[in-house]
């Protein structure tokens, strides 16, 4: 079942539906029961035109993506969620808080941390908490720096030790740093 409809600029407008399985939560305390899977129709519609991005619309859960020419992607959600996919494959994710992550692409060999860790190579900036802006280099080093423009680094294998110092190229020390926005 679709619905095409062409208009004479070259707009494309396709309504078509999908089944979908999702799972039906119950109220196990009063039934006993545990959620069961059904099959959901769901209609999407899509706008293409020429020239521009193509628009895929879901009314299941109100999200929209956004798909341009160079494979580059965006999602966004009802809740105020945000993800744009590049077409290399990396990621950014922006939250209904603010807090933005971003993910170099997964085929980079970088490898990645556990669940609640960034991936290396990450960068994760905040605008309303105390720690704004931390990344992950390569070696899995944790790079953070607070808004009071304190700078510190979390160096990999020393779990939870913040170094006060670093060595650079040339053996001389390294105090911790602010950073001075102008």
């Amino acid at each position: 079942d679709s619905v095409v409809v062409e208009h004479s600029d070259g707009t494309r407008i396709t309504t078509f539906y999908k089944d979908v399985i999702r799972a039906v939560t119950v109220d196990e305390n009063e039934t006993g029961e545990s959620p069961h899977m059904e099959t959901a129709r769901v209609k999407h519609i899509k706008v293409e035109c020429v020239g521009y991005a193509t628009l895929l619309f879901n009314s299941l859960d109100g999200s929209c993506m956004t798909v341009f020419g160079n494979g580059t992607s965006l999602m966004t959600h009802l809740n105020g969620t945000y993800q744009l996919y590049h077409g290399d494959g990396g990621r950014l994710d922006v939250d209904a808080d603010g807090t933005t992550v971003y993910a170099p692409r997964p085929d980079n060999d970088l490898g990645r941390g556990g669940e609640e860790d960034l991936a290396l190579g990450s960068y994760l900036m905040r605008h309303n908490a105390e720690m704004c802006c931390e990344m992950v280099d390569i070696q899995g080093n944790v790079f953070q720096v607070a808004v009071d423009g304190n700078m510190s680094v979390i160096r990999a294998g020393q779990y939870g030790e913040e170094e006060e110092e670093e060595e650079g190229e040339d053996g001389e020390l390294i105090k911790r740093r602010k950073l001075v926005q102008y």
